[in-house]
């Protein structure tokens, strides 16, 4: 299957791309498959607080299932959004004012 991934900020400057085709095997149907996917095919990405829109609605699970065509954004945080993202002490990314999905653990994390 193939879909369209985006890229902003911070994420586009490690892709080095603002956006790309790409073609999903059978077995990558999730979020969290491609989140990895993606991370193995640019390391840079798993030191940067994204979260992942898919069709344009910010998804709240990394078991989110991608279809035919979908378009998927990679966002960091902006400025102006609902404040900084951080890593708490055990290295889970604390999203404020929001519920959004922690691609690094994936559990929902809501303040």
């Amino acid at each position: 299957m193939i879909v369209t991934v985006k890229y902003f900020g911070a994420v586009a400057d490690a892709t080095q791309k603002k956006e790309e085709s790409l073609y999903l095997d059978a077995k990558l149907h999730s979020v969290e498959d491609l989140c990895l996917q993606l991370e193995n095919q640019y390391p840079e990405l798993k030191d940067i607080a994204y979260v992942i829109a898919v069709n344009q609605s910010v998804v709240a699970s990394g078991l989110v299932t991608i279809n035919e065509n979908d378009e998927l954004a990679l966002l960091p945080p902006f400025a102006g959004g609902g404040g900084k993202i951080q890593k708490d002490t055990t290295g889970r990314l604390r999203f404020p004012r929001s519920g959004c999905w922690d691609r690094r653990n994936s559990l929902l994390q809501r303040y």
